[in-house]
């Protein structure tokens, strides 16, 4: 009796260790981090005043002249996408794993960390991308009230958070891709040229359509299916991703 309770005992003090590891790993790396946010911020900032002189159309029927003032959050996200993909690469980069080295850690609890980090930025990213949208909807929606004559449409608030959820859903996957591809290119530094030129290779030479791919995680009439479909593939990717970050590490 006393031989089953000591194993449990084991057990739970290793089961404890693990998460009280991947805590430690997480908050550091927010802590590692904070300046990105600032970075992520002022990208999005830069986009939102670009926003403001985004596509003009004029129409002239019967002597009425109609103008039609596109505004949305498009150059916002993108910048986003971007910032996400940068922060997904620089957590597999060696200097990040080598900072790990102060904790008690596995690979196993820095992957689960990084995964951790990387919903966090996803969210926040996604979150104040579509406010900052919003804002400069609303800012150029009061300044063109003074014309009896605008027209504004505006955004539900079912809209609004389906967006959000939309946004954050596709950051992560983009984000699971290109921690994917971070993993794979810790091979050797020469893959970060070879492996972008398979994939152009693949979609010029061999004329492989992407449309159908993209098609399958955009065009959904139902929100949570494509959200099953994003998070489904993006634990897929990060899944791919640790069992390849594992092996690789075992061979250095």
């Amino acid at each position: 009796m006393s031989l089953i309770q000591n194993k449990v005992q084991k057990n739970t003090v290793i089961h404890v260790n693990f998460l009280e590891a991947v805590k430690k790993q997480y908050h550091y790396k927010l802590h590692a981090h904070h300046s990105m946010f600032g970075t992520m911020i002022i990208m999005q900032i830069i986009a939102g005043l670009l926003t403001f002189s985004n596509q003009i159309y004029s129409v002239n029927s019967n002597n009425i002249d109609i103008t039609v003032r596109i505004i949305s959050a498009d150059l916002i996200i993108g910048l986003t996408f971007l910032w996400i993909i940068i922060m997904a690469f620089q957590l597999t980069t060696k200097a990040s794993k080598n900072k790990m080295v102060t904790f008690v850690t596995s690979k196993q609890t820095n992957h689960l960390a990084n995964i951790l980090f990387m919903i966090t930025l996803c969210f926040i990213s996604g979150l104040t991308a579509n406010l900052l949208g919003a804002f400069v909807k609303m800012v150029v929606s009061v300044m063109d009230q003074t014309d009896p004559f605008i027209y504004f449409a505006g955004t539900s608030v079912s809209e609004f958070a389906t967006g959000i959820l939309a946004t954050i859903a596709y950051m992560l996957l983009i984000a699971s891709f290109f921690y994917l591809i971070g993993e794979i290119v810790q091979i050797h530094s020469i893959l970060i040229i070879i492996i972008p030129s398979i994939l152009v290779g693949l979609l010029f030479i061999l004329g492989i359509n992407v449309e159908p791919i993209i098609g399958f995680y955009i065009f959904t009439k139902s929100l949570s299916i494509m959200l099953v479909k994003t998070l489904v593939t993006a634990f897929l990717l990060f899944f791919a991703a640790t069992l390849f970050g594992n092996r690789l590490e075992v061979r250095r």
